[in-house]
């Protein structure tokens, strides 16, 4: 699971967005919708739902692995 945090342009709020999608597919939707000026980033959510977002409209996008499910202590 991947977790993607899209901020937005003259906005403080941000959306995140867990996908089943890899990191690479991610990464590759995110540069061909900000590659098109009028393109759209397409995201398919954990859910099934369908994202859809204007490319011109964001202003930065942060992709992570996602951490549901952990539970627990952290050893190093």
């Amino acid at each position: 699971m991947i977790d993607i945090k899209i901020g937005f342009v003259d906005s403080a709020r941000d959306i995140t967005v867990t996908t089943s999608d890899d990191r690479e597919t991610v990464l590759a939707k995110v540069r061909e919708a900000l590659e098109r000026k009028e393109g759209l980033l397409e995201l398919a959510q954990e859910k099934g739902q369908l994202l859809l977002v204007q490319a011109q409209s964001i202003a930065y996008v942060q992709i992570g692995e996602s951490a549901h499910g952990r539970v627990g202590f952290a050893v190093n």
